[in-house]
């Protein structure tokens, strides 16, 4: 099993620490018993993204984002990180407007979502 030690001693961008994303990268590096070299923390994806592409920094990203990427590398480690749900809730019976409903229906179909209902 590959263990995330050969990547332990890269200099990193991390989101800063009011993003959700960086609470479960911080459990996982003590989990693992890292002690993360941080050089630098940001509030934008797509500064981290610039800020690797461009210099010697590297990051960890959720994995659809870091596939989207051009030009980057994406490394799998192993343990994984664990695997985070999202929801999208609206009251039923509510009014929806066009666009709400086209990104409910862009969601579940892009990411091949299961539906709890009928509403969409």
């Amino acid at each position: 099993m590959t263990t995330p030690r050969p990547v332990e001693g890269l200099r990193r961008i991390l989101l800063s620490k009011d993003f959700a994303t960086r609470s479960h990268i911080d459990l996982y590096f003590q989990k693992q018993g890292i002690t993360p070299r941080i050089a630098i923390e940001a509030n934008s994806i797509s500064a981290i993204v610039e800020i690797v592409r461009r210099g010697r920094l590297a990051t960890l990203l959720p994995d659809v984002i870091a596939h989207e990427q051009a030009r980057l590398y994406s490394i799998a480690i192993q343990p994984t990180l664990p695997q985070r749900n999202a929801v999208l809730l609206w009251r039923s019976g509510a009014y929806r407007s066009a666009a709400s409903q086209a990104f409910a229906n862009l969601i579940t179909h892009r990411f091949d979502v299961h539906q709890e209902s009928d509403d969409f």
